[in-house]
């Protein structure tokens, strides 16, 4: 149908946008039977599998995937980074996080979001504060930045007494 496969992708992005999902991950699958290797390929299905269908087991297989196979594509950290947030696996996400942010080309503030709301969840406040800080620092949209700040405020909100010393003196 297509000779290029990234002309295939973006038309697999139109269907996801247009809500025609099962058409989308119909030509995935398609795209992945004769290039198996293709890393953004996976990213989509893992996402499908994520939010879409609610499939977690084959949403982390194929986020896996897409992270081995095409790991310089910076929109699966960002995707498979939602994925353990969502799933409750806060240590994996916070080693996961801190690997990511050494790479290249990647959302910082978004990943430095997801460490914090993994702290955060993990009741590790001072963290969460942190890293909701450097988060803000490294955003330039200011929808999500307000979005930071909201969450630096529910923290704060949260904080002991003894807590919120400790911040305002760091």
């Amino acid at each position: 149908m297509f000779d290029d496969v990234e002309d295939l992708l973006y038309e697999i992005d139109q269907l996801i946008s247009n809500d025609k999902i099962a058409e989308a991950k119909s030509l995935l699958y398609e795209v992945l039977q004769s290039h198996p290797d293709y890393g953004k390929a996976h990213n989509y299905l893992g996402w499908i599998f994520h939010y879409k269908m609610i499939d977690y087991e084959k949403a982390e297989r194929h986020y896996k995937l897409a992270l081995k196979y095409a790991a310089k594509y910076p929109p699966t950290y960002v995707n498979y980074s939602y994925f353990l947030i969502d799933k409750g696996k806060y240590k994996e996400m916070l080693s996961f996080g801190l690997d990511t942010l050494e790479k290249e080309n990647i959302d910082k503030g978004t990943i430095y979001n997801q460490i914090a709301k993994a702290y955060e969840l993990r009741d590790d406040l001072i963290d969460a504060y942190a890293n909701y800080k450097n988060a803000k620092t490294y955003s330039l949209a200011h929808n999500f930045i307000e979005e930071v700040n909201a969450s630096i405020h529910r923290v704060q909100n949260k904080m002991n007494t003894f807590q919120k010393i400790k911040i305002f003196f760091k």
